[in-house]
Order: structure tokens, then sequence, then C-alpha cells
């Protein structure tokens, strides 16, 4: 293969033949393409120069795998182009399942403008000169491509070179993986904060699971969690991310895999992450092992992400709003957790001479007839009305100008008053205010003053409600009217 005599007759520098066939680089795969392999045994001898993404020096191929079908050539020694000043005659090798034989030489030039030139002669009919990148940088590869080991190229992670397809210019043609070939996991039960107490089914694992492209989506989350903030899970593992900003800002690439035990956060894999170009991420999973389950979150969690009567918890966890919770034995299957109403009334919340109201998400505590509420902060305590119109403070007052009196006076000694109370306060209230109104022994003027007594003792009831659940996110809301020429007089109640 040597070829001194044609070397001596020009300068090789201003005349040569450019090879730039990205499908020479050792990282080409081939099985990406029907029509591989290809070879060189009808390549012209002379002098060439390798440019482009495939690379610019025959690869070192004693490092690789054999290669199946046409036999990759390259330079026998792997410092072969270092500290290369002048024209040399390097071996030439290929990599066989029974090692890798010099199968001849192959005379190497550097130009003055620092690209090398070979002196290549045709090969045998079951071989190819194949290439790498001698100092691989970002660009080196092209367009969704990226140095590998030694110089080589490949795709990025989510791009693949189609089927079929053979490089010609300076692009290997990797692809975006197809973003509508995935396998949707939308299971709720994968979100960080559903309780695995919930249901005698849980705990569930991913060790079945076949490698591919999946989607998260649904309430359960669309990203994974990152566990080394959270407890440890009893049973199995939840696993997700190492990075707390492992998507922030949005990117692409390997993660690692952890996973939150009694005695830390240890990395136990990487998962490849691929975003599409509709905006939502695709991951690329494998089987897990027999104790361990994907755990995912919301990237960005909002109101209606968890479902009907759930809510965003800590970063990106879901659970179910005050007053629900999700079955015994229930594993939530589609969008939604399934979150039911607690029945506060079967728990014997309210206490003696009072009746429980169970509503959606909550419940009230009501005096029974006949008795008026005397809440105290966390205690409901009911009294007989006839004994309270009898009390000293009653003296001169009709019972509903004294019943009045008494519940605004409780109500302005309360710092803090649970909401399932407040049905017990306004009810009597409104009813007393009721009979107060049609009693024709009180002036206007005077159930005016007395009204707005009560609107500003409800104010100050909502104050106390407020007080005693910083975490209350409802809202309430008293609406007013005019009577006669003063303004200001309750005539309603709230709503949330």
């Amino acid at each position: 293969m040597a070829g001194g005599s044609l070397a001596a007759e020009l300068d090789p520098c201003e005349q040569y033949t450019n090879l730039s066939d990205p499908w020479r680089n050792t990282g080409y795969s081939s099985a990406a393409s029907a029509l591989w392999p290809r070879n060189d045994s009808a390549l012209q001898e002379g002098w060439y120069r390798f440019s482009g993404v495939g690379g610019d020096v025959l690869d070192y191929p004693c490092i690789r795998s054999p290669s199946e079908g046409v036999q990759r050539l390259g330079v026998c020694k792997i410092l072969g182009y270092q500290r290369l000043f002048r024209e040399v005659t390097l071996g030439l090798c290929v990599k066989t399942s029974g090692g890798c034989p010099e199968v001849g030489n192959v005379t190497v030039k550097i130009c003055s403008a620092g690209y090398y030139l070979h002196l290549l002669t045709p090969t045998a009919a079951n071989q190819s000169y194949s290439t790498r990148h001698l100092d691989c940088q970002e660009s080196s590869c092209g367009e969704h491509a990226q140095c590998g080991r030694f110089g080589t190229c490949v795709c990025k992670p989510g791009y693949v070179i189609p089927e079929g397809h053979i490089p010609t210019g300076d692009d290997f043609g990797c692809s975006d993986i197809d973003c509508e070939q995935y396998t949707d996991l939308s299971d709720p039960w994968r979100n960080t904060g559903y309780s695995s107490a919930a249901s005698a089914l849980w705990p569930r694992n991913d060790s079945a699971l076949q490698e591919g492209w999946y989607r998260f989506s649904g309430v359960g989350g669309d990203v994974l969690d990152y566990p080394c903030i959270r407890s440890p899970s009893e049973g199995v593992q939840r696993v997700g991310v190492c990075q707390e900003l492992g998507y922030q800002p949005p990117r692409e690439g390997t993660l690692g895999l952890c996973v939150k035990t009694s005695g830390g956060c240890p990395e136990v894999g990487n998962v490849t992450v691929k975003i599409c170009s509709a905006g939502y991420y695709l991951h690329l999973l494998t089987p897990t092992a027999a104790n361990q389950s994907y755990s995912t979150r919301h990237l960005q969690c909002q109101d209606s992400s968890c479902g009907e009567h759930a809510q965003c918890g800590d970063f990106g966890a879901c659970g179910c709003t005050p007053g629900y919770v999700i079955p015994e034995g229930h594993i939530p299957t589609g969008d939604d957790f399934g979150c039911s109403d607690i029945d506060e009334c079967r728990l014997n919340r309210c206490g003696a001479d009072s009746e429980c109201v169970n509503s959606q998400g909550s419940y009230q505590c009501v005096c029974v007839s006949g008795y008026m509420p005397k809440p105290l902060n966390d205690t409901l305590m009911c009294i007989e009305q006839h004994d309270l119109a009898a009390s000293a403070k009653c003296k001169n007052k009709i019972p509903a100008e004294c019943y009045i009196d008494s519940l605004i006076d409780v109500i302005n000694r309360s710092t803090r008053m649970p909401e399932h109370f407040m049905a017990a306060t306004l009810k009597p209230m409104w009813e007393s205010l009721h009979n107060l109104s049609s009693d024709a022994r009180v002036t206007v003027d005077k159930k005016v003053r007395i009204a707005n007594r009560v609107l500003r003792g409800i104010e100050h009831l909502l104050d106390a409600v407020a007080s005693a659940d910083v975490t209350n996110t409802k809202h309430y809301e008293v609406n007013t009217r005019s009577v006669g020429r003063y303004t200001k007089a309750v005539c309603a109640g709230w709503w949330y």
C-alpha cells in the first residue's frame, strides 16, 4: 500500500481528494442502513484528506468491537498522530474476533495548514477506511450529534439515524425520535404525594416495565420526582432524579437516578430525558429492581393539575384537599385520585347538646333546638336558652336581643374559632335578628344599631376562623343593605 513514488511527483497539500463521508466515522452504526456496509475496493490510489463530521484521521480499531460485514481499517498505534511533524508511514490494522492484525501500511503527511493527508490504496473487498476526530469538539459531529469515545460521533439522546439512511454530507442525519411513538404512563399513584397507606394493593413496582420511551402525564405528574427531599417510603422505594433542578432550565440529556432510603439518597442508575417539540418530556426507562418504582411530580403544578378534590402540595406533589381522603383499598387508575369526602360526623366531632351536619369537604356543629351556642376557641358548648333568658344579663331585654348580645360577647372573646363552629354561631344569630326585626316593641333605630353590632361581630368571627387555620384558602363574604337612614345592616351570610 506504500506510494512513495507518487508522493515525490507533486505537492500533495495542493492536490488531493477530499473524503467527507460521515459513514466512515467509527461511531456510525452499520445497523442503521440496509445499504451499509460499503468498502473501498474501488478507491483510486492517491492522496486523500478526511474532513467533515466523519473525522479527520484514521481510527485506531484495536480498541473497538469487531464490525459485522465490512472490516474497518485504521492505524495500528493509538498515538500514531501524536507529535507528527513530517511525512511518516503507519501500520494499518483491522479488528477481528481473533485480534487486531496488521494488514498493510499508509503514508501520512501533515500540511502547513494543520490538516492530515493520507496516501490510500484500494482495500480488500470486505474492508473500508474508518475515521475519527483527532480533537473532537462540540461542533465536530454536526446537528443533533455529539462526541463519543475516542473521537467517535453518535446521535444525541432522543435522536437516531433513520433506518435505511446513509449520511452523505456534513450531517449524520440524526433525526428526532418520533415523539408520537411512546408509551403513556398516567398512573396517579406514581405521584410522590400519593400515600401508600391508602391501599392494601400498594406498593407496586416497575421491575416488569419494558425498556423504551415513556411519557408521564395526567394527575400523577409529568416528570420524575426529586426523592432526596422526601421521607423514605415503606415497602417499594421511589426512584427519581438526583438533581433538584434536573429539569431546569428545560433540558435534555442523561440524568442520574436516586432513591431515598433511611441511610441517604444513593444514585442507582441513570435515565435519558428528551424534550419533544410540543413541550412535554420523554424518558427512556428501563426495568427497576423488584423493590422500586418510578416516582413522579408536576414540574409546574397548577390548580387543575391534581384533579377533583385534590391540590398541589410540596414541590409538585398532589394531595387531597382538607376534608377529603383516598378511600381505603383504592388505587387511582385515571385522571383522578379518587379523593372522597370524609364524613366527620362519624367521628363524634361535636359536643353535648349539639348535632353534626356533614358537607362536602367539611362539617358543622349546631346546637339542638332550645339551646344556644357558647363557642370558645376550640370548644363548642351549648346552653339552654331559657337559662340565658332568666339570667341577670338579660334583665329588661327581650329574648332575641339577649341572645344576640350573648353571641356577640362570645365572639368578641374568641381569638380563634374552627370553621365548623360558624353555623352554630350564625344560625341562631340570624334567627334572633329576624325575630328582633319583626318585634313591634323595638324601634327601627334600635334594630339597625343592633344589626350593625351583629355585622361587626361577624367580621370578628371571620378573623377568628382565619386565625384558627392559616392554610385556609376559602373565601367568605358578608353582604349588607341599608335600613332607613342607616347603612351597613347585615342581611345575609357567607359562602366559600
